[in-house]
């Protein structure tokens, strides 16, 4: 392939590109923090985890928050309590009910992004189960706190318009 070289400035927002500027959210710190918050003021023990795409870099990142979390007050994230929710609504709308009926349920549910858990909070309102009293949700982009939703999420707020002034 032929590659022309054009000295205009370029940033990107979210994406990493080789040899271009970019502004992205610290998914590490946002998760670890929102971790923290659940496991210490909650007192969550028993932790499900509902993944984006297993080898997104952002969900990688979110998982290691969650799993150092969890590791500073010796407690682990069991295999079989994460949940590959692919980012999406039918993801987790498909597979939390047969997770639910062959699982304990756990103290909390931490969601990689605020659809995945609105969608988890809806399911375990079917399932018969009262959220947040019987079962702490979290999100991560805080996108339905702005649209009404039946609870308000605890979830990371991504300042997309702030990264869109620094670009």
């Amino acid at each position: 392939k032929n590659h022309i070289q054009i000295d205009i400035p370029a940033v990107c927002l979210e994406y990493e590109v080789d040899g271009v500027d970019c502004i992205c959210t610290d998914n590490y710190t946002g998760m670890y923090e929102l971790c923290c918050h659940v496991l210490d003021e909650h007192k969550a023990q028993d932790i499900m985890y509902i993944s984006g795409i297993p080898e997104n870099k952002e969900n990688l990142e979110r998982l290691r928050a969650l799993q150092d979390a969890l590791a500073e007050r010796n407690l682990s994230l069991k295999d079989d309590n994460i949940l590959n929710g692919e980012w999406s609504y039918y993801s987790v709308q498909e597979k939390l009910p047969d997770w639910l009926r062959t699982h304990k349920l756990p103290d909390a549910i931490i969601c990689a992004n605020d659809v995945m858990a609105a969608t988890a909070v809806s399911r375990l309102f079917e399932a018969g189960y009262r959220v947040p009293d019987e079962i702490a949700v979290s999100g991560f982009d805080n996108t339905y706190n702005n649209h009404n939703f039946r609870i308000e999420l605890t979830s990371v707020e991504r300042p997309f318009s702030y990264s869109g002034q620094l670009s």
